[in-house]
Formats: C-alpha cells, structure tokens, sequence
C-alpha cells in the first residue's frame, strides 16, 4: 500500500475501482474460476488483488496456484468496478488513466488513491535505483545471479561497450519458466 501497510485479505470489506471507459471495457469482467494467466493479466479486479496482497505484481503473481489462491478470490468477490468520465481530480488537464481505488477495511476506515499517469510511464519515470531492483527483481527466479549482475552491469555501461554481442548472447541464452 501506499501508506506502508500490508493488508490481507481478512482487512479488506470492499473495493471500489473507478476508471474511464476504455479502461473498464478493456479490463473489466465478472472472473470466474478456472481463471487462465491471460485472463488473470487482463482483469482489473484480480490484479488489483494480487497488488494489494503481495505488493507487487510480477510474473509469479500469474501461477496457476496464485491465480487459484483463495485470499486473491475473497478479495475479487469483494471488488467493484465502475466507469467514470469525470476527471478524479480536477488538477488534471490530459487524458490519462483518470483511475481511483478506494478500499474500505473492515473496520470502517477508508483508504483512497487517485491515479492519472502511472509510475515508471514517460511523466513519472522509474529511478535508476528503481530499475535496478526491478531488474534484479524479475532475474532473480529465471536466471542466475552472475548471469543477472553481468547484463545489468553491460546494460549500465552501455555507451561503453564496443559492442553488444555478449549483452546478445546472455539475453538469447535459455531461462527457467517464472510460470512453472
């Protein structure tokens, strides 16, 4: 979360996902079990799910067991979703992804974010530290760390390098499935 906490899915009574129409016609459906990875990537409701439960949502968040998880489906059956053509915050001036996510906790505390462009897109980009922990992050279960360490080290001194064939060669190489 935003605010630094970890919820699960026993803190959470409902979600309300407001977003524009594009948005909610492209990524918007009831999910019904089995949910397919293709599915689960393209459903509003569950990747907002896995966000909020494992803070992240990354290759491993697409498994058939966490697409099956129970907490993930508690927190779905908990999700609303509607369209909005009103801007969420009217300091906005450009077209954008125009989304609000507001949680209520089962306590009746209400935590709400609004969101036009989103972090690491071409207003907000990543940081080189953010790139670096995103890198390591995604390598990190696909391929070996001296493997990892040696792209992300050509890849930061790219200007440098007289060519790109080892950079090539340890990108083409094999790499274990994230999704087994």
């Amino acid at each position: 979360m935003a605010d630094g906490r970890t919820l699960s899915a026993d803190d959470i009574d409902s979600i309300l996902i407001e977003v524009p129409d594009a948005i909610y016609h492209h990524g918007w459906w009831t999910p019904e079990r089995p949910l397919t990875t293709i599915g689960a990537q393209m459903n509003i409701a569950y990747a907002a799910a896995v966000a909020l439960l494992d803070c992240h949502v990354r290759p491993e968040q697409f498994t058939p067991a966490r697409i099956d998880a129970e907490d993930v489906w508690q927190l779905i059956g908990r999700t609303e979703v509607k369209q909005v053509d009103e801007p969420q915050d009217p300091a906005w001036t450009q077209r954008g992804y125009n989304t609000r996510l507001t949680i209520t906790l089962r306590g009746g505390e209400v935590l709400t974010q609004a969101l036009n462009q989103p972090h690491g897109g071409p207003d907000d980009p990543l940081t080189n530290t953010e790139i670096r922990e995103k890198h390591r992050a995604l390598t990190t279960t696909v391929i070996d760390a001296d493997r990892a360490a040696e792209i992300e080290r050509i890849v930061l001194d790219l200007e440098e390098q007289p060519d790109l064939d080892r950079l090539v060669e340890l990108l083409a190489a094999p790499a274990r499935s994230v999704l087994d």
